[in-house]
């Protein structure tokens, strides 16, 4: 969920809707914090429930996400019917946000826009506990033009392992820009094609127009130039290679060479260049000798004439 979510609480001992009227001062004050941040309005509702025959009321505590609730799970905080009441950290009790796709966010993070030139999945994927104890994620679907290595499925410590979901009661797994947590993982922007994100150790070749976007996030999407250079998801198409000081694919592989900003394969055999400057040479050579031994000028040219008689 996001930002501006309509959510429920369901509880005990919370006093119920109808009884509104009889309540004291104290009693009727009533608010819900999410992470820090105070939810928008918190009230006291209840809906029927049950069929026509056997229905009854279910009173529960309605409010909206704060916009700016943090991503990951966050403790709740309700005061009601003058009582405090607080959930556990990272359980069932607490609340889990993510962002929708089209956003992006970590932990503790406030989801954002995705940037042009890249697509986001927000939060997504569930965690798939065997029997054994250890956990999967559903597989990330990326849309790159390339097939994407997978490292997510295991542990960053060891990757003949599955991540244990044990290393995730207590925090979340940074496996590159990717977060993973106990009922999903949280997504960054994944560059499209022609597009680059200069990222963690590139960070210093983001122009700061671009860095002024997300002053605070590790995110820096730009164009690449050509366009063709890039694949998408930070791959380089074959004829390039990134490197500093540019990286963005800016820099053409071993084996090509730089053409009017393109990269050019190089010649199956370079040596065939030397020997074809040579020949050349021994051509222009021949024809300039011949051309002294027999005295001719080339600034000489006969033109010749066409009479047409009309007798």
């Amino acid at each position: 969920m996001q930002g501006g979510q309509a959510i429920r609480i369901l509880g005990k001992n919370m006093g119920r809707f109808r009884d509104i009227a009889n309540y004291t001062e104290e009693e009727r004050i009533l608010s819900v914090n999410i992470g820090g941040w105070l939810s928008v309005n918190a009230s006291r509702q209840e809906s029927l429930t049950g069929s026509s025959t056997d229905s009854a009321f279910i009173d529960f505590i309605g409010f909206t996400l704060p916009p700016a609730a943090p991503v990951g799970f966050s403790e709740v905080t309700v005061r009601v019917a003058g009582q405090y009441a607080t959930s556990d950290p990272r359980s069932a009790a607490s609340l889990f946000v993510g962002c929708k796709r089209g956003y992006f966010a970590h932990s503790n993070e406030t989801c954002s826009a995705c940037p042009i030139g890249a697509w986001c999945n927000g939060t997504a994927g569930a965690m798939l506990t065997s029997a054994s104890g250890t956990t999967e994620l559903d597989s990330i679907n990326f849309r790159s033009p390339v097939p994407v290595p997978h490292p997510y499925l295991l542990d960053p410590l060891d990757h003949t392992q599955h991540l244990d979901l044990r290393r995730l009661i207590n925090g979340t797994v940074m496996v590159g820009n990717l977060e993973v947590d106990l009922l999903g993982y949280h997504t960054y922007p994944i560059p499209a094609a022609g597009f680059f994100d200069l990222n963690s150790s590139m960070a210093s070749a983001c122009p700061p127009l671009v860095r002024s976007y997300f002053p605070d996030r590790d995110v820096c999407v730009v164009a690449c130039i050509p366009a063709t250079a890039c694949n998408g998801a930070n791959i380089c198409s074959e004829a390039y290679r990134s490197k500093a000081p540019y990286y963005r694919c800016a820099d053409c592989n071993v084996g090509y060479f730089k053409s009017a900003g393109d990269c050019i394969k190089c010649p199956d055999s370079p040596y065939m260049l030397f020997v074809g400057a040579g020949m050349i040479i021994i051509v222009i050579a021949t024809i300039g000798y011949l051309l002294n031994k027999y005295q001719y000028d080339i600034r000489v040219v006969s033109i010749g004439e066409c009479r047409v008689s009309f007798d």
